[in-house]
């Protein structure tokens, strides 16, 4: 389902889903389009797409659901997680005290900064080292988020779905 223009909801009836089952649903998906893709990975992890170097690809998996995002000319990041309470336990990993006040002891906060950190540090490829010290939330709402990694700040889109979010970067 198309969540919004070059964003891509999968799902798959198959619970629990292995990593070889998702990467399957995703690269049925790809092959499924009008002008089929071919999904590779770099060493790194990094997914790329051989037969169109113009379309940068973000892809994420939470249970039997998987997430596809293009980006034309440019660079993307998406995130899918489920809404996780334990993720309030792991905070001082990768949230600054500043940034811990941010979340304002919401729970759905908690996943939403996780998950903002995660599509940023994709849409770099890894070359971060630290969630914590190189990707630094600015602002932080249910439907948005703005972040300063040491090259440039990002905005990004959190969108609701079933038990969680998807948040993926719009510049």
């Amino acid at each position: 389902m198309e969540l919004q223009p070059n964003l891509w909801l999968l799902e798959s009836n198959m619970i629990p889903m292995t990593k070889v089952d998702r990467r399957k649903m995703v690269n049925d998906f790809l092959l499924s389009l009008d002008q089929p893709l071919f999904l590779k990975h770099k060493s790194t992890g990094v997914p790329f797409l051989p037969n169109s170097p113009q379309l940068h690809v973000s892809i994420s998996y939470a249970q039997n659901y998987g997430v596809v995002y293009f980006g034309h000319q440019k660079m993307v990041g998406v995130d899918i997680q489920e809404h996780e309470p334990r993720l309030e336990k792991a905070l001082s990993v990768f949230l600054t005290p500043h940034e811990q006040e941010l979340l304002h002891s919401d729970p759905i906060l908690y996943t939403t900064a996780w998950s903002a950190k995660e599509a940023v540090f994709k849409r770099f490829e890894g070359e971060f080292n630290s969630l914590l010290q190189e990707i630094n939330l600015l602002e932080l709402g249910k439907t948005s988020a703005k972040v300063q990694t040491p090259k440039r700040i990002i905005r990004l889109k959190v969108l609701p779905y079933k038990n969680g979010i998807i948040t993926f970067t719009i510049d």
